[in-house]
């Protein structure tokens, strides 16, 4: 058998493994192996394979339900007809990240400050800008976002001299997610003395 390529890729929280083979002569199936961590591998899957080919074949299987964060190890044992095994190289990945706010930075700032928010797969982020007499100033983002990390930006050159609070929210399905609030200083002019406000007797 000559196999040509073999990959794990995350789909949202499942891992679609994909492989291909150039031919193959007396195949008779895979096996597909995982392990968990420092887990012993584990036979999860068997593939029918082609028999006796020269041509391109392609092959696909999903897993379902990583756990969040766990890393997760795969292999592919082809068995032909007479039991002899050929094993594939190890292919690597984690599990769906958790969502992840990094407060805004810097602060004290005059121009602009970033957001960055790790949405583990498709998510909502939403960040909202309000004084601290809780006047909601203007949504910074709303907006659907793929897995990944993103950087937001709320630019800040039309407001005054004070202190904000700005509210981060990641949503993922409509009902996962995490929230934090934040402060941001925005001084214009970092030559002056800036009155920043005051909160509630709470602080």
């Amino acid at each position: 058998m000559e196999l040509v390529s073999w990959r794990a890729q995350r789909d949202g929280s499942d891992a679609v493994l994909a492989w291909r083979t150039a031919s193959e002569t007396t195949s008779e199936r895979f096996e597909i192996e995982r392990k968990i961590e420092d887990e012993s591998f584990k036979q999860i899957a068997t593939v029918e394979a082609q028999g006796t080919t020269d041509e391109l074949t392609d092959y696909q299987y999903r897993y379902e339900n990583l756990r969040t964060e766990a890393e997760y190890t795969f292999r592919l044992p082809a068995v032909d007809t007479s039991g002899d095994v050929q094993m594939s190289q190890p292919v690597a990945l984690r599990g769906p990240m958790l969502p992840r706010i990094a407060l805004f930075s810097p602060s004290p700032y005059w121009d602009r400050t970033t957001l960055r928010a790790e949405a583990g797969t498709m998510s909502t982020v939403r960040s909202t800008v309000y004084t601290l007499d809780g006047t909601q100033l203007e949504t910074v983002i709303n907006a659907t976002v793929a897995q990944g990390i993103h950087q937001v930006q709320w630019f800040s050159q039309n407001q005054p001299d004070g202190l904000y609070e700005l509210r981060i929210r990641i949503r993922t399905g409509g009902k996962h997610g995490t929230r934090d609030t934040t402060y941001a200083v925005v001084v214009q002019n970092p030559t002056t003395t800036a009155t920043l406000g005051t909160t509630g007797e709470d602080g």
